[in-house]
């Protein structure tokens, strides 16, 4: 293949420049007044390095060969993995786009598709660019654009060699995620709040509160109880 003929034309062109001196020396010396014969010079003065660079080629040209057929052996297993699947939904303007994040997925082919409705919106065959992380794993991604002011359910669905059926997630209008904690925060702050509002407000109409004792005390100078008895 390819990584056998390169050191093999390396050495070719190794092999010249060994015969340099040799092939273009008359046309050298008959120029040399008008040339200095620099570059005559300088070729003789890296003649040795050339030809202790010709025994690392030789075993470069061994060695690559070898390391092509190893090279299943030597990369790491990585065992086949299926896709994470997250949605989200990024606004531009008065539309909205949706992309569909798969990774953590090996091998690398996947597809994504979108569906609108349960219908598959966009390009039918769903092929997606999975792109290497580092670990072994692949990430892709597909993203479609929602009109705005629809109350459309869309769903990403991705296909796997390492799944039995397709894998799939369910985006529908409403609050994001963060705002529907922030919404669920305060609804449970106003609530504590009026279950100690009502709270304090029973032990203040109580008998044993401020009302109830000074119910208890009026009807006589000095704060003393009125005798009921007539």
């Amino acid at each position: 293949g390819d990584t056998v003929r390169t050191p093999a034309a390396i050495l070719g062109l190794l092999e010249a420049i060994l015969a340099f001196d040799t092939i273009l020396w008359p046309f050298f010396t008959h120029w040399r007044p008008f040339c200095g014969g620099h570059l005559v010079t300088h070729s003789r003065q890296l003649q040795p390095f050339w030809r202790h660079l010709r025994p690392f080629w030789n075993h470069l040209a061994h060695l690559v060969p070898f390391c092509a057929t190893k090279r299943p052996q030597m990369s790491p297993n990585v065992p086949p993995a299926p896709p994470q699947l997250r949605i989200i939904p990024e606004r531009s303007g008065p539309a909205l786009a949706l992309t569909c994040h798969a990774w953590g997925f090996s091998p690398a082919e996947v597809t994504l598709r979108w569906l609108r409705n349960g219908i598959v919106v966009g390009d039918p065959s769903g092929q997606s660019r999975a792109l290497p992380v580092g670990d072994g794993t692949f990430w892709a991604q597909a993203t479609i654009e929602v009109p705005p002011g629809t109350g459309d359910t869309f769903a990403c669905s991705a296909l796997h060699p390492s799944l039995e059926e397709p894998l799939s997630v369910t985006w529908a209008p409403g609050l994001s995620p963060n705002l529907s904690l922030l919404v669920g925060l305060a609804v449970l702050t106003l609530l504590l709040g009026l279950f100690l509002f009502i709270f304090g407000l029973c032990r203040y109409l109580g008998p044993g509160g401020a009302l109830g004792r000074a119910g208890d005390t009026q009807g006589t100078p000095g704060g003393h109880p009125r005798d009921p008895r007539p």
